[in-house]
């Protein structure tokens, strides 16, 4: 048998076998990094973690959003900006409203970690301002609304306040009939309807001079007390005489006519209406210049000499007594003991001389 001949070449360095390419030898095939061994979980996994993530995704991104439900007060927790407002330490405005004995702030449900008496207090205390204010304003858009209708009106009538205000001012001298009268008896005014007519027909034992107004604070308190004494006396000897004046704040702007209206209506006044009149300066009404001048010094009048007093509000009650003389002067509240005592003693009968 023949034997094939091989040739033999150098012992090679490498260990295993060789790869060729077009390129050249490569690595040895087990000089090649081994591939990790990958198990059945780990692919389960990881495919699990990708489709969540897309699902995630496409849920963010098709879902319909909802905006989150805005917290409010009655939840216990205040809006952003009355947060920043609110005082550090408001005071609890309960009777009950006090923390000692150790109790813990008082919780409202739903809203943790809140003081439930905080948030009231400060809630009232905002209500309470709010209120007030809307108060002063539609008081004083009611006064505006009235004072604009008064002057449209004047200018629409000829025979206005003023007309009749100007009469009364030139009516004050004796009443024609000779009668004698002296004092504030002596003076003429013109009353509610326009009418001059002279004082001493109004003449009584004990009297009650008051300004009046329809749109002051004191007017319900006066007129129901000023009624309920002219019903209790008038018939021993008790007057009142109410003159309108609208210098304190505007406070009687309408018509003659309406406040005869507004008197009887409201608080069924039955006793004399005067004209609206001045009360201070140098257009006050005679009436008034007579009962300041002639009020004792005591009470801040002249005490018969001239005198620059002045009224300082509506429903000064000036009590005048037979001889047509003031004797006290009250001021715009309205108490009702102690003017009717002065008015008893005025009507209590006199001794006869002997």
């Amino acid at each position: 048998m023949s034997q094939v001949h091989v040739p033999h070449s150098a012992p090679s360095t490498r260990r295993g076998p060789m790869l060729h390419s077009a390129r050249g030898p490569l690595l040895p095939i087990s000089n090649r990094a081994p591939k990790p061994k990958q198990t059945g979980c780990g692919c389960y996994l990881t495919a699990f973690l990708l489709l969540a993530g897309c699902a995630g995704l496409l849920y963010a991104v098709f879902s319909p959003s909802q905006p989150a439900p805005i917290p409010t007060i009655q939840d216990g927790i205040k809006p952003p900006l009355q947060q920043q407002q609110q005082p550090v330490q408001p005071a609890p405005t309960r009777a009950t409203g006090g923390r000692g004995g150790g109790q813990a702030p008082r919780q409202r449900p739903g809203g943790e970690g809140v003081d439930a008496d905080a948030t009231d207090g400060f809630q009232e205390a905002e209500l309470e301002a709010i209120k007030s204010r809307a108060e002063d304003i539609a008081q004083a858009m009611q006064v505006k609304d009235l004072q604009d209708q008064a002057l449209k009106r004047n200018e629409e009538e000829p025979e206005t306040v003023q007309a009749l205000q100007t009469e009364g001012l030139d009516s004050a001298k004796p009443p024609p009939d000779g009668s004698g009268a002296v004092g504030l008896w002596a003076l003429n005014a013109a009353d509610i309807n326009g009418t001059v007519v002279p004082l001493a027909q109004f003449a009584a034992e004990a009297t009650v001079v008051v300004n009046v107004a329809s749109h002051c604070g004191y007017t319900e308190t006066n007129y129901r007390g000023l009624q309920k004494l002219y019903e209790a006396y008038h018939d021993r000897g008790f007057q009142v005489l109410a003159f309108p004046c609208n210098q304190f704040m505007s406070q009687e702007p309408g018509t003659n006519e309406e406040i005869r209206r507004f008197a009887l209506e409201e608080y069924n006044v039955t006793f004399p209406m005067f004209a609206k009149v001045d009360v201070n300066g140098p257009d006050a009404h005679p009436v008034y210049k007579f009962l300041k001048q002639h009020l004792p010094k005591a009470q801040g009048g002249g005490g018969g000499e001239p005198s620059d007093f002045d009224l300082r509000w509506n429903f000064q009650k000036f009590l005048v007594d037979g001889g047509g003389y003031p004797v006290k002067l009250y001021q715009e509240a309205f108490v009702e003991a102690p003017l009717e005592a002065e008015i008893l003693k005025l009507l209590e009968p006199r001794p006869s001389p002997s």
